[in-house]
């Protein structure tokens, strides 16, 4: 009897400090006879991610939905996107606009100032007229180019650096990813006035293949063999840590 008297009170002390917590919801001569739960804590506000300056000044411009597509248009023209033209700045259009950035030897924020989107306007404008099914139009200055590029998305090549071999891939953006057993190197490449050019950070020096000022019959092969080609010809620089 003296063991169950402390635990029954135990068990009433505990029953009276929970419906302490309670809240009473309806009341008669002083009885309470409901009680709901008390309402939970809000949960902490949770802070914004920071916005960084260029995000903040690309925000300023007001873009609207043609002025982006306008954009877009732009960037597949210089090479650098082969993405949708939907207006929507998603990671494909931001890594096309740092690698756009990089080329111009501006700072690769992956958001545009107002020069920027004007220059980006005027080779939309340059490239010709606009169809829903082919936002570039594949006539006038700089067309086979980017037919070219196009093509040459998805191609691959091989050769050896440092005694390792590589396999490299062409990327959409101008971007090539290098693999070899420990990890992966980056190479830009692009199209331009009929040359195949491979540059970037990695890249000793920029190195650059010829191609026909003309249509061929097999287009994809020939770019594929020049890839080769080049592949085989140019030189990584070594950066420490990563090979």
């Amino acid at each position: 009897m003296r063991i169950i008297l402390p635990i029954l009170a135990a068990i009433c002390l505990a029953a009276s400090a929970a419906e302490a917590q309670r809240v009473c919801v309806e009341e008669l001569a002083g009885t309470c006879l409901k009680y709901a739960d008390p309402a939970p804590a809000s949960a902490p506000a949770v802070e914004p991610a920071p916005v960084s300056g260029a995000e903040q000044a690309e925000r300023a411009l007001g873009l609207g939905p043609a002025e982006r597509r306008r954009v877009q248009m732009g960037l597949r023209a210089d090479g650098f996107y082969n993405g949708s033209i939907d207006g929507l700045f998603g990671p494909g259009t931001r890594r096309a606009i740092r690698a756009w950035q990089r080329r111009a030897g501006e700072a690769e924020t992956g958001f545009l100032t107002a020069g920027q989107v004007r220059v980006l306007s005027e080779r939309a404008s340059a490239a010709g007229p606009a169809t829903p099914d082919n936002p570039v139009a594949a006539s006038g200055e700089g067309a086979l180019d980017r037919e070219r590029t196009a093509a040459l998305v998805g191609e691959q090549c091989y050769f050896t650096a440092f005694g390792t071999p590589f396999d490299m891939k062409f990327e959409s953006g101008g971007k090539a990813t290098a693999s070899y057993i420990e990890g992966f190197a980056n190479v830009e490449w692009r199209i331009e006035a009929n040359r195949l050019c491979l540059f970037g950070p990695m890249v000793r020096r920029e190195a650059c293949a010829a191609l026909p000022p003309e249509r061929v019959a097999n287009e994809r092969a020939m770019l594929a063999e020049r890839a080769r080609k080049l592949c085989f010809d140019f030189e990584l620089r070594r950066v420490p840590g990563q090979l």
